[in-house]
């Protein structure tokens, strides 16, 4: 999925300060294995790696790609 954010001002603990507006695209694709009774997902968040602060005073966020093999273990 793919999110844009409107830019806001922040007000906070940390201060308060404008967080200018940033996207990201949010992709997994996963694959049921039905004779294992388990899924295989992998994905990533902020594909483009656009590097963004989602509060003022935080920290900066990139890529985070994960990969995950979970099994159902009350369908054995």
């Amino acid at each position: 999925d793919y999110k844009w954010v409107e830019g806001f001002v922040w007000s906070g603990i940390s201060g308060k300060g404008k967080v200018p507006n940033y996207d990201f695209l949010n992709l997994q694709l996963s694959y049921r294995f039905k004779d294992l009774n388990s899924t295989f997902r992998i994905g990533g968040a902020n594909l483009f790696e656009n590097f963004h602060v989602q509060t003022y005073g935080g920290p900066t966020i990139g890529r985070f790609l994960y990969a995950s093999w979970t099994f159902d273990i009350y369908e054995l």
